[in-house]
C-alpha cells in the first residue's frame, strides 16, 4: 500500500515515518525539545513526518496520512502518489487550527515553510467517489483511529461510520462534502452516548443523523 522507496526518492532524507498512534507524541516530543529521541532522519533542510492508518479494507476501506512539518525553509509538497494514493487520485486536505476547520479538493498536499513553534499539520485520504468522504474526530490529533471507527460506507452523495463510544461522551465527526461550482465544505455530526456503544454517524442530502 505504502511505498516509502518512492517517497525517500522524491525527498531524500526528510521523511519520518511513524505509525498513525505516534502522531501525537511526535508533537508532545517536539513542543518539549525531545525531538531528538523520536528521530529517524533528520537535515538542515527540515523535518517532515507521515503517519498512516486505514479504516476498514478494499472498496470499503479508506487509507489516511497525517503529515507533519517542522522547521521547513521553504514549503514543500507531496503528490498523490507519493503518500501512497493511486496516481490520479484527488485528495481532500484537512487543515484545522484557530477555531475553524476547513477541508479542500486538491492534487496535492503542501506543508508551508515554518520555524520551530509553527508547525505544519494536515490531514489527507483520497476523495470518495460519491462526494462525501469521511475526514476524521474533531480534536483529536490522530482524528480517524480504528479504535473510534468502524464499518466505513462512502456511496453516492452519503457517507456513514460506525462510532464507538462511552455514555456521557459527546463526539464530533467531521465529512468531506463536495458542492458544484463551490469546491466543498466541513459538515460536522455529533454523537451523544447515553451508554457505553456504538451509534452511527451518517450525512446525506437528507441530513445529518447518529443514532
Amino acid at each position: 500500500m505504502w511505498n516509502p522507496e518512492v517517497i525517500s526518492a522524491v525527498h531524500p532524507a526528510v521523511i519520518l515515518r511513524y505509525a498513525a498512534t505516534a502522531a501525537d507524541a511526535i508533537i508532545e516530543q517536539r513542543a518539549k525539545g525531545g525531538w531528538k529521541k523520536l528521530r529517524l532522519q533528520h537535515i538542515n533542510t527540515g523535518e517532515a513526518n507521515l503517519a498512516y492508518t486505514s479504516l476498514g479494507s478494499g472498496s470499503a476501506g479508506a487509507d489516511f496520512v497525517t503529515a507533519i512539518g517542522f522547521d521547513l525553509p521553504k514549503d514543500l509538497t507531496f503528490m498523490a502518489a507519493e503518500l501512497g494514493f493511486a496516481a490520479q487520485s484527488s485528495l481532500v486536505v484537512w487543515h484545522r487550527g484557530g477555531g475553524a476547520s476547513k477541508a479542500t479538493k486538491a492534487a496535492a498536499v503542501t506543508l508551508k515553510k515554518c520555524a520551530k513553534a509553527d508547525f505544519q499539520l494536515a490531514y489527507v485520504t483520497a476523495a470518495a467517489g460519491g462526494g462525501v468522504t469521511l475526514l476524521g474526530e474533531e480534536g483529536k490529533i490522530v482524528p480517524h483511529s480504528a479504535m473510534r471507527f468502524s464499518g466505513l460506507k462512502q456511496g453516492a452523495g452519503s457517507a456513514s461510520v460506525g462510532v464507538a463510544g462511552v455514555k456521557g461522551e459527546v463526539v464530533a465527526v467531521s465529512f468531506f462534502v463536495e458542492k458544484a461550482g463551490a469546491g466543498g465544505g466541513v459538515v460536522s455530526v455529533e454523537c451523544h452516548f447515553a451508554s457505553s456503544a456504538t451509534m452511527v454517524a451518517a450525512h446525506s442530502a437528507s441530513g445529518n443523523s447518529c443514532k
